[in-house]
């Protein structure tokens, strides 16, 4: 039999296939190679638009929040927990409202106990937990709106197949079960069973761990001694630390909008999804988030025979803004009067004060007679602080502007925020709707020249 040696043709045919052959290799390398490089280049612009996008590309990415609820700078819901069966729409199990300050990257939430007593529409009293589903989403939103003196901007509820789901879609959440958790209750077809230590808890495992009770100390206790809240919603709020921790893994946040959209057709919620996937790629490219977590501050008491929780009303409203407005933003604040109320300045100052707001001067606008108060930021930096004064003040407009607002017109006036106080802040600080009258109030509703000493 001839060789391939000896066979020039059979050489040549041998060639031809070895070349081919290694024309195939190179192709699939240079395959290979383009399809590295796409897929780097993807990368790159996956990770440039991420975590250091132009200020432009961040604005386009931010405007369904800051031309949506979260106008004021800040984006805040209710989130329930509903016990949803089939052919039972379920009680309220859990309530928190949390906020994000998009400012800084802020979280707060506040836990509110479900047996917390509130007034219902018809003027009557009774449990929190009642009113999702006897009054729906809206009247519990203007409800906790009103006890914490904070907006809300939408709801989500969540049922525990949901609830289990999200946790295990981020790989679980890490935390330490204090003791051994064991309670049975066959009439909810429920069974928990916890062991002590430092784990990894799955969604069912996360879910047997914030619905727990069965401790001695219920839903809620207070120890005067430590000013602790004790119980279940002290496990809701080391869920939610824990939950904070796993959702801001670097792994977990590439993850994110997926699984938002895998969960978001398992809850029920007024915010539109494009709005949620704005609000995780905001959390995705500003990766230093710092958490506050709160309780509604009461005690337990008995009212015409019923338990509650009944809210410490004189400290919620401060507690909700500490917890879900964040602290303080740095800035220089002014607060001028321009309603011509004696003693209006001081009273706004008072209140932004006692919210952690530092006030460096108390004044006279140029003129008196302003009917709707207004917060100007008068310096880019002191927009962030701007926003949360406006917060704090129930929601008031913020101008960025320039100009000279002070009687006095100092240095010590030149502030990166001015409150100019109006009357509609003044009724609304002093519980009074009817028209402002006698000497306190003369200069009300006209414009002139300040000179007395009415801040």
């Amino acid at each position: 039999m001839a060789s391939v040696v000896d066979r020039p043709d059979l050489r040549f045919t041998a060639e031809l296939r070895s070349g081919a052959a290694q024309h195939g290799k190179q192709r699939r390398r240079r395959r290979l190679v383009l399809l590295a490089a796409g897929f780097l280049s993807a990368a790159a612009l996956f990770v440039t638009t991420v975590w250091i996008a132009p200020g432009w590309l961040t604005a386009a990415l931010e405007k369904p929040l800051r031309d949506g609820p979260a106008a004021d700078g800040y984006l805040s819901v209710v989130v329930v927990g509903i016990d949803e069966r089939a052919h039972d729409p379920g009680r309220t199990d859990a309530i928190l409202v949390a906020s994000l300050r998009l400012d800084d990257g802020h979280v707060g939430v506040v836990s509110v106990p479900r047996d917390t007593r509130v007034k219902l529409p018809g003027g009557s009293h009774n449990k929190v937990n009642m009113l999702f589903t006897a009054y729906g989403p809206h009247v519990l939103m203007d409800t906790l709106a009103q006890l914490l003196g904070v907006p809300i901007d939408g709801y989500v509820k969540v049922n525990f197949q949901a609830f289990e789901r999200f946790v295990d879609a981020i790989g679980g959440v890490e935390l330490t079960v204090p003791s051994r958790m064991r309670y049975v209750d066959r009439a909810q077809n429920l069974v928990i069973d916890l062991r002590p230590g430092r784990q990894r808890l799955s969604g069912k495992e996360a879910l047997e761990f914030v619905r727990f009770r069965a401790d001695g100390l219920g839903d809620v206790s207070f120890d005067p001694g430590t000013g602790e809240y004790l119980g279940r919603v002290e496990r809701q709020q080391e869920f939610t630390r824990a939950l904070f921790e796993a959702v801001t893994r670097r792994r977990v946040l590439l993850r994110l909008p997926r699984v938002l959209r895998e969960t978001y057709a398992m809850v029920e919620t007024d915010m539109p999804l494009d709005l949620a996937l704005a609000a995780a790629g905001w959390v995705m490219r500003h990766n230093r988030l710092e958490l506050s977590t709160g309780v509604l501050p009461g005690m337990p008491g008995t009212v015409a025979g019923a338990s509650y929780w009944l809210p410490d009303r004189a400290r919620v409203e401060a507690v909700a803004r500490q917890v879900l407005q964040g602290p303080a933003i740095p800035g220089s604040v002014a607060v001028l009067n321009a309603n011509g109320v004696q003693g209006s300045a001081a009273q706004v100052a008072s209140v932004l004060s006692a919210a952690g707001i530092r006030v460096e001067f108390v004044g006279n606008a140029r003129q008196f007679g302003l009917d709707e108060s207004r917060v100007l930021a008068l310096t880019d930096r002191g927009l962030p602080l701007a926003r949360q004064v406006a917060r704090i003040l129930g929601g008031l407009s913020v101008e960025r502007t320039g100009g000279v607002w002070t009687a006095e017109d100092g240095p010590e006036a030149r502030k990166d925020v001015i409150v100019l106080v109006g009357i509609d802040l003044v009724r609304r600080i002093r519980g009074s709707e009817g028209p402002a009258t006698g000497g306190e109030t003369a200069g009300v509703g006209r414009a002139r020249q300040a000179r007395g000493p009415r801040s």
